[in-house]
């Protein structure tokens, strides 16, 4: 509660607008959800779940450039470099935007912080593909299929990187395997 008993206090105000934000995220209503954000950043600037938060409705809409700003800052409010979803979120708009020599940063600190999540590697391998980095990309594609064997994607994807290095038998292993684990196309 504020001041006597009165209204609410800022760090209740941030929190409410947040949570509606995050709720009306959920019915895709973006734009309004973006209202609650700046409001709250309006009041708290360094709250970095607010940036998050507000970069993911413009990457919903489609507003990459802003959003990349937003996963900006909140990386930056994230001093103790514990929370992955902003550096994530950040590779996957640079990803979008093409500009897929600057994914890996970001990746990589997601990776740092969580070496478990096999989103991480893919989308770093995806980025490596786009820049024809394939044995890179063949090292972050084994690395999830160490985390998550039974992934038919991850094998399929897997053959098409051996194809393109021209392991043409290696590749067909793959593409065997992920039929097996019941890849369709």
């Amino acid at each position: 509660m504020g001041l006597f008993g009165f209204g609410k206090s800022n760090d209740e105000k941030v929190s409410h607008l947040h949570h509606k934000g995050v709720n009306l995220g959920k019915k895709e209503r973006f734009e309004e959800a973006l209202e609650c954000y700046n409001e709250a950043i309006s009041i708290d600037p360094e709250v970095w779940g607010l940036w998050f938060s507000k970069g993911s409705a413009l990457s919903e809409l489609g507003r990459f450039e802003e959003a990349l700003e937003c996963y900006n800052e909140a990386t930056i409010l994230d001093a103790w470099k514990i929370r992955w979803e902003a550096w994530f979120c950040k590779g996957q708009v640079l990803s979008h935007l093409g500009r897929y020599e600057e994914t890996f940063e970001c990746f990589d600190e997601a990776i740092k912080i969580d070496r478990t999540n096999p989103d991480f590697w893919t989308w770093k391998s995806f980025a490596l593909e786009k820049l024809e980095r394939h044995e890179e990309s063949l090292t972050c594609v084994n690395e999830v299929i160490r985390l998550g064997p039974e992934n038919s994607d991850s094998w399929h994807g897997k053959g098409l990187i051996l194809k393109k290095l021209e392991r043409h038998e290696e590749s067909e292993q793959c593409f065997a395997k992920a039929k097996e684990l019941g890849y369709v196309k």
